[in-house]
């Protein structure tokens, strides 16, 4: 599998430990993918993604939640997203939540989740 949307490959958003099935990416929500493009299209902001699927190792390993929107049990419906320009930061969230996404923000990144808008800290 390639290509999600003109942006996001299915790659991008596999399993980063290496072992499990999960390593292809074509488990995640592609209706996150598609709201992330949008964000990306409208901000003409690049979108790094450092977590995508976690398979239960690696969501131990990433000291992850028990019932992290990571986990393909879950959906695999969350990404989180490099980010440490705080600007960068304050526009993304603000259109991911506009678009019904649930937003965690971390110094270095954004959480976003396609479970329901909230923000969590």
């Amino acid at each position: 599998m390639g290509d999600i949307t003109k942006d996001f490959s299915f790659s991008e958003f596999g399993c980063k430990c290496g072992h499990c099935e999960f390593g292809d990416g074509t488990q995640i929500d592609v209706d996150l993918v598609k709201k992330l493009q949008k964000i990306r299209n409208e901000l003409g902001k690049q979108m790094a993604v450092s977590s995508g699927i976690r398979c239960d190792y690696w969501n131990r390993h990433e000291v992850g939640r028990k019932f992290s929107q990571h986990l393909p049990k879950m959906g695999a419906r969350a990404a989180d997203i490099s980010i440490s320009n705080q600007s960068d930061k304050v526009l993304i969230a603000g259109r991911a939540l506009a678009l019904g996404l649930s937003v965690g923000v971390y110094d270095s990144f954004l959480h976003l989740d396609n479970r329901f808008s909230q923000v969590i800290f």
